[in-house]
């Protein structure tokens, strides 16, 4: 079943109008975020802040699958041609080319950012079970400490327990960084899911 010129055209004016419409209705959420936030009677809290973020991804996901349904259907068409990919007849066929090529690429490099991310996961899970054991090794040295120590001056054992309790501390420190670093690579990782276009289907 053919599609006149006329009905296609249709289409795409519609899914043009879409996109501007939903733009226009992104962009007035952030702009009445925006004005509570400058005027300070309404502060931002980091959920709506994250919101904020998530309305400016979807916007550009929303450009961006307009783009990708067209480019699907083209190089579908240009395999069901009989010529393949290989012979290309306007210049939207390259660019479709192009596209799918980046869109490959990037698939690509999804594909080892997670691979690495899970790696950091792993080691990160790792040092907190470690720094566990740490913590657990303290306490107990700590208990044992007095014990032991009755025969020993005041400052003799004021240095180990202070020694210790700075060491844990610095240990709890950088537990708290590694676990902000591995949320801050798992957000990454999502946008970067978004970007590449991961999940897109198959041709």
């Amino acid at each position: 079943m053919s599609i006149s010129a006329e009905k296609l055209d249709h289409i795409r004016d519609l899914e043009r109008r879409h996109v501007e419409i939903y733009y226009q209705l992104l962009e007035t959420l952030d702009e009445l975020y925006l004005v509570k936030e400058t005027d300070g009677d309404i502060a931002l809290d980091a959920t709506q802040t994250s919101l904020l973020e998530m309305r400016r991804q979807m916007q550009f996901n929303v450009d961006k699958s307009v783009a990708l349904a067209k480019t699907y259907e083209r190089l579908n068409n240009m395999r069901k041609s009989g010529e393949g990919t290989t012979a290309t007849h306007s210049e939207e066929d390259l660019l479709a080319l192009s596209l799918e090529k980046e869109l490959q690429e990037g698939e690509t490099l999804n594909a080892r950012v997670y691979s690495a991310y899970e790696e950091n996961k792993e080691l990160v899970r790792t040092l907190q079970e470690e720094t566990a054991k740490y913590r657990a090794l303290i306490l107990r040295l700590q208990k044992l400490r007095p014990a032991r120590g009755l025969a020993q001056s005041p400052n003799t054992l004021d240095s180990p327990s202070t020694g210790s309790t700075s060491l844990t501390t610095n240990a709890v420190r950088e537990d708290t960084r590694i676990t902000s670093e591995n949320e801050v690579l798992e957000q990454l990782l999502t946008a970067l899911r978004i970007h590449t276009g991961a999940g897109r289907p198959k041709t």
